[in-house]
């Protein structure tokens, strides 16, 4: 097992992830990034009614309306 999370680690920090929309998971384009950030930050909207508009979790909701996720988005 620790063999298996040396090679995850050693990966990861190669930069062999994809970031983004270049992920296969992503529901978010960056242009979607910047519309939640630019909905929360005029405070019309709640991280729990922003989660329900954009189809994510409260917990990443506030991860990307606080710049912890997707970071890269500008």
């Amino acid at each position: 097992m620790q063999g298996l999370h040396r090679g995850w680690e050693r990966a990861y920090t190669a930069g062999n992830y994809k970031k983004g929309t270049d992920h296969h998971a992503t529901k978010l384009t960056e242009e979607e990034v910047r519309q939640l950030r630019r909905d929360r930050a005029s405070g019309d909207y709640s991280y729990s009614q922003l989660a329900k508009r954009y189809g994510l979790s409260i917990g990443n909701t506030y991860r990307i309306a606080n710049g912890q996720a997707r970071k890269h988005v500008k």
